[in-house]
C-alpha cells in the first residue's frame, strides 16, 4: 500500500456543528411566517437566525439540557434524517457543543427574541494567531483505514476490519477518530454514502 503524509489545516468552524444548526433552523422554522432562514458571516462569527417560537414551556436552556424531540415541521424532519442528515432525535445541539469543543472554539451562544431563535458559533483562535498546518501522526491501523478508504470509498466497516485483521468495533474508533481529526469525510448517509479522504501531500 501507499501511504500519504498529512498535515492538519486549521479550521476556524466545525463544518458539522455549523451543518447541524443550519438542519435545525430549516426543521424547527415557522413557515407561516415568510421569514426566510438567514447565515450571516462575520470576522469573527457566524449566526443562524430561524423565525419561530420555541416549543410551549421551553427556554434556551431546554435546548441545551436533555429534552425530548418536539419537531416544528415532523414531515420535514423524517426528510432530513432519511437523507442522513439527522442521525438520532434530540441529540442536535449536543453534537453542536461537542464538535465546536473539539474544534477549539468557544461553546455556540443561543438567543430567543421577537420570536427568532438565534445560534452564534465563535471562530477559533489558531496558534500563533493565524491559520496554520502541522503534521499529523496516523497509526498504522489509520493509515490502513485511509488507503482502503482510497482503493475504495464505498467500503464498509466489516469489510475493513477482514482485510486488516482487526475487529469491527476497532476500525469504528479508529474512524470516529479520523473523522476527527478532519482526515475524512462521510458523504451521504450510511446506507448509499460514500467516505472522502481529505488531504494534502506533504
Amino acid at each position: 500500500m501507499i501511504h500519504m503524509a498529512f498535515r492538519r489545516v486549521f479550521r476556524r468552524y466545525p463544518r458539522e456543528a455549523v451543518r447541524e444548526l443550519i438542519v435545525n433552523a430549516v426543521v424547527h422554522r415557522d413557515y407561516r411566517k415568510g421569514v426566510p432562514v438567514t447565515v450571516s458571516v462575520h470576522p469573527d462569527r457566524i449566526v443562524i437566525a430561524s423565525k419561530g417560537a420555541l416549543p410551549e414551556g421551553w427556554t434556551v436552556e431546554t435546548l441545551l439540557g436533555d429534552h425530548d424531540s418536539d419537531p416544528r415541521n415532523r414531515t420535514m424532519a423524517e426528510v432530513f434524517h432519511d437523507a442522513g442528515y439527522v442521525e438520532n432525535w434530540a441529540q442536535g445541539i449536543r453534537k453542536v457543543v461537542e464538535g465546536c469543543r473539539a474544534n477549539g472554539n468557544p461553546d455556540p451562544e443561543f438567543g430567543f427574541a421577537l420570536g427568532v431563535l438565534k445560534a452564534t458559533i465563535r471562530s477559533a483562535t489558531p496558534p500563533g494567531g493565524q491559520a496554520s498546518e502541522c503534521p499529523i501522526p496516523l497509526t498504522e491501523v489509520q493509515r490502513g483505514i485511509v488507503d482502503l478508504i482510497c482503493a475504495d470509498p464505498r467500503i464498509s466497516a466489516s469489510e475493513m476490519a477482514g482485510r486488516l485483521g482487526i475487529t469491527e468495533r476497532t476500525v469504528q474508533n479508529n474512524i470516529r477518530k479520523l473523522v476527527e481529526l478532519g482526515m475524512i469525510s462521510r458523504e451521504g448517509n450510511n446506507r448509499t454514502g460514500a467516505w472522502k479522504v481529505n488531504h494534502n501531500e506533504g
